[in-house]
């Protein structure tokens, strides 16, 4: 996904980057150099006009925050190791705010902060990529291997306390299954109104609204 640059996408003082991630690729640490997995970027950090990127590199199997200062300074980073996932759903994000760059996992603190040297990112005139960066021949370069959602940016450096809970309940062990009842078709004619009661079956996992 390429989202045309504005200049609100500038997110220089600070910023929260945040998505939710189903990650389908497995490490390889035999891999030659690392090989990064973009789940979204303003512009690749890598190259002299990126600005951010939030990324999860199959070598060392690390997530990775980072940004590139401003006046195109050392590029810093805040990684993690993330060993312990299975093929499961996880709420990431990214936040950089007074100079300092940090990373959490299903809305717990688990990298930084990271001091960048500068209390601005360095800003561009790129799109904001969503699970991949374009090759000069329009391919996509270091996609997600995946899924991604609900992906969200703000111009606020926030730390991600609500979707504790909501990740506990995407866990493997806390899955549930349910059946719905179809009512079947109902007819109801202009000015009137209708009632359709829909009944639903738990399959699997534990009784909840």
């Amino acid at each position: 996904v390429a989202i045309p640059h504005s200049d609100n996408l500038n997110l220089t003082r600070a910023l929260t980057i945040s998505a939710w991630i189903y990650n389908q690729a497995k490490a390889d640490s035999s891999l030659a150099v690392s090989e990064y997995h973009i789940i979204a970027a303003k512009g690749g950090v890598a190259g002299a006009g990126g600005s951010w990127t939030l990324a999860w590199d199959r070598k060392t199997n690390a997530l990775s925050f980072c940004a590139r200062p401003r006046f195109d300074g050392v590029v810093g980073c805040a990684s993690f190791d993330t060993f312990q996932w299975t093929d499961d759903w996880h709420h990431v994000s990214g936040v950089f705010g007074d100079g300092r760059l940090s990373l959490y996992v299903n809305g717990e603190l688990v990298a930084g902060p990271v001091d960048l040297g500068t209390n601005h990112i360095s800003s561009n005139n790129e799109q904001l990529y969503i699970g991949g960066l374009p090759r000069l021949d329009g391919s996509a370069a270091s996609s997600w291997h995946g899924l991604i959602d609900d992906v969200r940016a703000y111009a606020i450096a926030q730390e991600p306390t609500q979707p504790v809970a909501e990740s506990q309940q995407l866990r493997s062990g806390q899955r549930f299954d349910f059946s719905v009842a179809s009512p079947g078709e109902v007819s109801i004619t202009e000015g009137s109104a209708a009632t359709i009661n829909v009944n639903t079956n738990l399959l699997s996992g534990t009784t909840r609204s």
